[in-house]
């Protein structure tokens, strides 16, 4: 039986290997796949176009529908600036805690998941784990859309996804989504004693933080609706973060930007937001610039979508995400404040909930760490997983009902795009070839273009 000690191996070498999203991430792809060998199973190592970053793909058990996935990223936010007592990347045991740049954020989970792996490899499973590691989430979930593309190309469907991001080992069925954005104002510029001369990109840039924060404020959290949003953490917030622009005081200034995010609610689609504040900026602040600079234009890009992880709503999602609370043994369902990739496996059909060790209290922290306590529950809960008693039980009838839609290409895809009119600016975008296994280069597209592959989607 695995044990703490197991974990705790696992975790130190974990730790000791630098992933900071910035960086690469191949060594631990490359030592989980030497885990996986030992016990005789092959690992798909899913490279990205420049080769030094990787997701990775394989199955314990029976390949076969109904099986369970295990989720996790192995990418970790930066320590730069913080304040460590120990080295962040050398695993420090301090009483029951255990720091570390990523033992909450989520090389905990990955670590039980590995010392497991032998349990799972003699184990007469009656349907298989999957095992579904990626990169780049801490910096927008860039690789999700590609590794779960992967994913419906390569498995049986499953029946259910676990993703072990932070929840103190309780089973979390929803969170926010997040959409963040970057709007750009060009007005004219001018000597700022004549300022009709001008128009300043630098108002126009405020009008627009003033415009966020009030519709950020009408949405202002009240009574919970969803079923353990006990902190109201699944209202819909929005943050403006930077804001430069000018180059001297005398002078009006001609550009300015500002990136901005948004969390949307499950209940409320972030194209919401975005046609709001579209139109705020169509019908009133361009037309106010215009009437001093008719070049003036404002652009907004979005960069980063994440969708929301959303309750659920059908017998099957709901009976499933009660098997997982049996599992964990802790408590009623509940909601995590942080976005995550759980959204992307909701997304093309599969019930999904977020359990793992730790607390987000704890991530991106300095001296962040786990206890020994969240650790031996979480490999509890692998146990549970893994036995042939506690097997999600879905019906064949319920996988071909939920076959078509796992297949289906995903709809929540969202190609950067830009929102307001007049904009040309291009975006990257990459390409996944199914001959090679591998993703092709970035690929330069126009907005134009953009628009019409969303349009052809959503069709």
């Amino acid at each position: 039986m695995s044990d703490l000690a197991s974990v705790v191996r696992h975790m130190r070498a974990l730790v000791a290997l630098d992933t900071t999203s910035h960086g690469s991430n191949r060594a631990l792809i490359d030592l989980v796949a030497e885990c996986l060998a030992a016990v005789g199973v092959t690992a798909h190592i899913l490279p990205d176009a420049t080769g030094k970053k990787a997701g990775l793909l394989a199955s314990i058990g029976p390949l076969r529908a109904g099986g369970v996935i295990l989720s996790g990223h192995t990418d970790t936010v930066p320590v730069d600036g913080q304040l460590w007592r120990s080295q962040p990347f050398t695993l420090v045991e301090r009483g029951e805690r255990l720091v570390g740049r990523g033992t909450a954020d989520m090389k905990g989970f990955i670590a039980a998941v590995l010392a497991m792996l032998p349990e799972f490899a003699r184990a007469p499973l009656q349907v298989p784990i999957h095992l579904l590691l990626s990169y780049d989430e801490e910096v927008g979930c860039l690789a999700a859309p590609d590794l779960v593309a992967v994913l419906q190309q390569r498995l049986p469907l499953p029946a259910l996804a676990i993703v072990g991001e932070p929840s103190e080992m309780r089973v979390a069925t929803a969170h926010r989504g997040i959409a963040t954005y970057t709007t750009t104002v060009h007005g004219r510029a001018g000597h700022s004693g004549l300022p009709a001369s001008g128009a300043s990109a630098i108002v126009a840039a405020s009008r627009c933080v003033v415009w966020l924060d009030a519709f950020a404020n009408s949405l202002a959290p009240g009574t919970p609706e969803i079923a353990g949003d006990d902190d109201g953490v699944l209202t819909t917030t929005l943050n403006v973060g930077v804001l430069t622009g000018g180059s001297a005081v005398n002078i009006i200034a001609s550009e300015c930007r500002l990136d901005w995010e948004c969390r949307p609610a499950p209940d409320l689609p972030v194209t919401a937001v975005e046609s709001r504040f579209n139109a705020f900026v169509t019908d009133e602040l361009l037309a106010d610039m215009r009437r001093r600079a008719p070049e003036a234009r404002i652009e907004t890009v979005r960069r980063v979508l994440v969708p929301p992880l959303t309750p659920p709503d059908t017998a099957e999602a709901v009976a499933l995400a009660a098997t997982t609370v049996s599992w964990a043994g802790n408590g009623p369902p509940t909601t995590v404040p942080f976005a995550s990739e759980a959204g992307f496996l909701q997304a093309i059909g599969l019930p999904t909930v977020i359990c793992g060790p730790g607390s987000p209290r704890q991530a991106h922290q300095a001296d962040e760490y786990v206890t020994a306590r969240q650790l031996q529950a979480c490999v509890a809960f692998l146990q549970r997983l893994g036995s042939g008693r506690s097997k999600p039980t879905t019906s064949a009838a319920r996988l071909l009902r939920r076959q078509r839609r796992f297949r289906k290409p995903p709809q929540w895809l969202g190609w950067p795009e830009a929102l307001c009119r007049g904009c040309i600016g291009p975006m990257l975008v990459r390409v996944y070839d199914t001959e090679s296994a591998l993703f092709s280069r970035n690929v330069t597209l126009s907005c134009e273009v953009i628009r019409a592959r969303n349009t052809a989607e959503r069709g």
